[in-house]
């Protein structure tokens, strides 16, 4: 049989908790770039997170757990109004990590279309 939609969303969201949760530790590893110069330094990055994105990160990660939870809890006991309803808010809370996916996709972008690749990409686009 295949899988639902539900099957489907209930699958990606654990891949999505997995991923936010690595993340997370992956900022005191890997540097970053500070007014010009890239920062490695582990107590400088841990200060840099935890005044940026840890607590939203913190935040999220916990309403994922507390929707994984409740999944499993919703499996073995008969369902309420108010748990859907609560499952529901929480899932709506996870809305907020789009800014962060965006700030994210907004930096690899910025990367890949420097100035040179935009150049590159002009002159391609005159050959053909």
């Amino acid at each position: 049989a295949l899988p639902t939609f539900l099957d489907f969303l209930r699958i990606f969201s654990r891949f999505s908790f997995a991923y936010w949760v690595t993340d997370m530790p992956l900022h005191l590893v890997f540097g970053l770039e500070l007014n010009g110069a890239q920062e490695l330094r582990p107590k400088k990055l841990a200060l840099l997170y935890l005044r940026s994105w840890f607590l939203m990160d913190l935040v999220l990660i916990s309403i994922d757990a507390t929707i994984l939870i409740l999944e499993i809890f919703e499996e073995s006991v008969p369902s309420s109004a108010r748990l859907f309803r609560v499952m529901r808010l929480l899932r709506l809370l996870r809305l907020l990590r789009l800014t962060r996916l965006q700030n994210k996709v907004m930096v690899l972008a910025n990367r890949l279309l420097s100035t040179n690749a935009f150049l590159i990409l002009k002159v391609a686009g005159g050959l053909c």
